[in-house]
């Protein structure tokens, strides 16, 4: 399902502000991440609807939106 890639990138969200990752593409949130904080990607996928996500070093999928690439 994913294509595999390796990027470092950082959170680019609300400042002060935290968002959800999830297990699966429009699945369920597994967990926080907060803005500005730096991510490994390991993986991309686009869905049916045309949106992007990355899977990150830990497994857990975020919108690509984002997202912002060092």
């Amino acid at each position: 399902m994913f294509k595999d890639i390796n990027h470092a990138a950082v959170i680019d969200f609300v400042t002060g502000h935290s968002l959800h990752v999830y297990a699966e593409p429009n699945g369920r949130a597994i967990k926080l991440i907060a803005d500005g904080t730096k991510i490994q990607i390991t993986g991309e996928y686009t869905d049916s609807n045309q949106l992007k996500w990355y899977q990150l070093d830990d497994d857990s999928i975020i919108r690509a939106q984002y997202v912002k690439f060092e």
